[in-house]
Parts: structure tokens; C-alpha cells; sequence
């Protein structure tokens, strides 16, 4: 973190190299949104590092520069920040205030990307609020901008959220075709990561809903041959879900495979 410490000093003190100080000159809305942005990726780095109270301290610096500056993209990137530190703090209807104010910006100024960002988002913590009829509009204002802007990864994530709305709702056969859809885009495209989630949340589906099949099988089979290729966070993420899911199956006498 020293180093947005000592670039941020830079920036205040007139440190800069000689040509960044060219390009700003003596323009000071230039500055702040350069003050702006240091501060909005120092209170991102600290999210992920999970320093989530250095982070909101930052990610609110973030906010005024922008704000003093007029640079709304650079509000909507800070809100979105904001939203994710409130998320990871499970201050989950702040986060949503937030990432609703990123969307009202980015429509306004017509950023396309940032626009999807806060719509996954704001999907995201609905369906954690158990908010179905929201999570489902922000959903299919997602789908329907990648009209305008196609982007796999998001469809596939959008259609994922689909799944889990619908689910939710009761509409089984629903939810289970918006998954094999994201499962297809995400095996198309070559998302690992996407790809063997999805069909880790397919095994959970079918075997909460269906009972012991043949897909059910297929799809275990198929998990325990990929797992040992991926990364070991991934695998540590996945592992103990379909571990459960063979218990399972195991104590009701229906043995699918047996655990590397």
C-alpha cells in the first residue's frame, strides 16, 4: 500500500515526473481526478486484501475528489468500489445504494461497461436480499444491454443469475434451462472456471430436485476428471461441495464414483 501513499504525496506535493506535470499543468480539476483515481485503486487493492476499513476510508477520499473534480465516470467507478466494500462487509442494502448510483451515472453519461458492472452487481446482492423481483430487472437489463454490447463472460453470469432467480421462485424447469445455457457459453468460450461451477450448481440442482440419475453421474464423473487440472484455489473452492454431494449419495446407498 506504500506505493499509493508515496504517489499520492507526489500528486499533492507537485512531485510529478516532467511529464506528467505537462499534462496536468496547473489544471486542478486534473489533479483531483488523478487524486481520484490513486485513491479509488487504494481502496480497491485494500478490498481485496480484505483491509476493509482502510478501504471505505479511502474509497470515500476517492468520492470527494472525484466530486470536487465534476468527473462523473470517475463517481461512478468509486461507487461501484464503495459497493463492494460495503458487500464484503455484509452491509448488503448499502451496497446495493451504491451500485444503484453507479447505474444512474453510468446511464446518464452512456458507459456501457460500467452500466453492466453495477447491473451484476446490483443482481448480485438482490438475490443475497432475497429480492427476486429487483434481482430479476437488473438481470434482464443486463441481458438486454449485451444486446448493444455483447460480451460472453457477462451473459453467461447474467444467465447463471437467471438461474438462481428462478430457482428461487419455484420455476425449476426455467432455472435449469438458463444454466445449461450458461454452462454452453462458458465450454464455448473456454471460462474453466465458469464452466465447472456451473455444473457443479447443475449436480446441486438435480440432486436436490431429481434424485440419483444418470446425469447425475455423468456430471460427477466429469467434475472429478477436471478438478485435479485447475488451480489449487479453485479446487479448494469446489472440492468440499461435490465431497458433500458424494456423501450423500453415499449414505443413501447410490455410490456415483469413488473420491480420488
Amino acid at each position: 500500500m506504500g506505493w499509493y501513499e508515496r504517489a499520492l504525496e507526489s500528486v499533492t506535493q507537485g512531485l510529478l515526473g516532467s511529464d506528467a506535470r505537462a499534462r496536468l499543468g496547473t489544471d486542478a480539476r486534473a489533479r483531483l481526478e488523478l487524486r481520484g483515481r490513486l485513491l479509488n485503486a487504494w481502496a480497491f487493492a485494500s478490498c481485496e486484501a480484505g483491509l476493509l476499513e482502510l478501504g471505505q476510508q479511502k474509497v470515500a477520499l476517492a468520492l470527494e475528489a472525484f466530486g470536487a473534480a465534476q468527473f462523473r465516470k470517475g463517481l461512478a467507478m468509486a461507487h461501484n468500489t464503495a459497493g463492494s466494500l460495503e458487500y464484503a462487509c455484509e452491509h448488503d442494502e448499502a451496497a446495493a445504494e451504491h451500485y444503484r448510483e453507479t447505474y444512474r451515472i453510468s446511464l446518464e453519461i452512456g458507459d456501457l461497461p460500467s452500466q453492466r458492472l453495477a447491473l451484476t452487481s446490483l443482481s448480485a446482492v438482490y438475490l443475497v436480499l432475497e429480492r427476486f423481483d429487483d434481482a430479476l430487472e437488473a438481470t434482464n437489463q443486463g441481458l438486454e444491454l449485451l444486446e448493444h454490447a455483447p460480451d460472453a463472460y457477462a451473459e453467461s453470469l447474467f444467465l447463471e443469475r437467471l438461474f438462481l432467480i428462478q430457482q428461487g421462485r419455484g420455476r425449476l424447469e426455467q432455472a435449469l434451462e438458463s444454466l445449461n445455457r450458461s454452462i454452453e457459453i462458458a465450454d464455448r468460450e473456454g471460462f474453466t472456471v465458469r464452466s465447472l461451477d456451473g455444473r457443479l450448481q447443475k449436480l446441486e440442482f438435480l440432486h436436490e430436485h431429481s434424485g440419483p440419475n444418470g446425469e447425475i453421474a455423468a456430471l460427477t464423473s466429469y467434475l472429478r476428471a477436471h478438478l485435479p487440472s485447475v488451480s489449487e484455489s479453485l479446487r479448494k473452492s469446489l472440492e468440499p461441495r461435490l465431497a458433500a454431494l458424494e456423501l450423500d449419495q453415499t449414505l443413501e446407498g447410490n455410490t456415483l464414483v469413488t473420491p480420488l
